[in-house]
């Protein structure tokens, strides 16, 4: 029997996805989840091409991490990520990736509120690039720090895919 880290582990999982499915479908897009989180992307984002104004990139990559234990503070969430996410996110790619990182309750049954008209998902999440960071001497572990101001909502999502489309690199999308 899974001992209560897998399971809530589990969960974070799949309430991270479906934030990202709502985000998404809110904006317009789709959401491919990778499920056997390849190099570090859990998820597509797409946006459909649109005949001759068919852009030059219709996805970004998406790695998602959940935690209740790292609340914001001081007007950023940090969060341990393994080495190995690190320089997968790090690395430079043809298609843009961005680490989402979904701050919960620590309560399960405090992540969802719903009523007969409405349905709240609790808490926030916060989206960086990786991309062109250093390499790191730690041999685990990799502390990253996402500011608050960028939280994944609709229009910040539809803006990433629109510098997407047109050729932009993640640090561009900041």
């Amino acid at each position: 029997m899974p001992n209560f880290e897998t399971k809530i582990t589990r969960r974070q999982e799949e309430f991270s996805l479906a934030w990202l499915y709502a985000i998404a479908s809110a904006a317009g897009y789709c959401v491919q989840d990778v499920r056997a989180d390849v190099d570090s992307a859990d998820a597509q984002i797409r946006q459909q091409a649109d005949g001759e104004k068919c852009p030059k990139l219709n996805l970004i990559e998406v790695q998602l991490k959940c935690t209740y234990a790292k609340t914001p503070k001081k007007e950023k969430i940090s969060l341990p990520i393994s080495k190995k996410n690190y320089d997968e996110l790090r690395g430079k790619r043809l298609v843009p990736r961005i680490l989402v990182v979904l701050h919960v309750p620590r309560t399960t049954t405090d992540w969802l509120q719903h009523g007969d008209d409405s349905i709240l998902l609790r808490h926030s999440a916060y989206w960086t690039t990786l991309y062109g960071q250093p390499k790191t001497k730690n041999t685990s572990s990799v502390t990253v720090s996402i500011p608050t101001t960028q939280r994944l909502t609709v229009a910040e999502l539809k803006k990433m895919m629109n510098l997407a489309a047109k050729g932009k690199s993640p640090k561009e999308m900041i």
